[in-house]
């Protein structure tokens, strides 16, 4: 993606984004943390996450954005942390949908991470339905 093609994110003096691009930006990275092939929800802390896996999704925002006036730590670290916010909140949503603690007992003797399965089990419910949808409508 070409310069041309980014969108310029102001942040203020507090290294926060503004405007409608902030927004932009934030929604991007709670889409980003969501997708199970960047980051998944079988980390118990995001600080457990690699520092290589979160090196990589800032490389994904710096590919769709840029920002201004310029890069600094401190808007890479609130980035950083962004993304940790939104992976926690994400985790517990999960865990507030399906946890259930027999199977979690269960699971857990078997060396199972169930908030794994779950969020797997997410997934593949979400593709179900997007399937039926376009079934029922004729594929469009």
């Amino acid at each position: 993606m070409s310069n041309s093609h980014k969108i310029l994110v102001a942040f203020n003096e507090f290294d926060k984004p503004i405007g409608d691009e902030g927004n932009e930006l934030t929604q991007y990275l709670g889409t980003l943390v969501r997708m199970p092939n960047h980051v998944g929800v079988d980390y118990d802390d995001w600080r457990k996450v690699p520092i290589q896996k979160k090196e990589d999704m800032y490389t994904m925002v710096k590919a769709k954005f840029v920002i201004h006036p310029e890069e600094t730590p401190e808007i890479k670290s609130w980035i950083f942390y962004s993304m940790g916010i939104k992976w926690r909140t994400w985790k517990a949503s999960l865990k507030a949908r399906f946890y259930d603690e027999i199977c979690f007992v269960i699971f857990s003797s078997m060396g199972i991470n169930l908030l794994f399965v779950f969020y797997l089990l997410f997934f593949v419910y979400k593709y179900i339905l997007i399937f039926c949808f376009v079934f029922r409508t004729g594929g469009g």
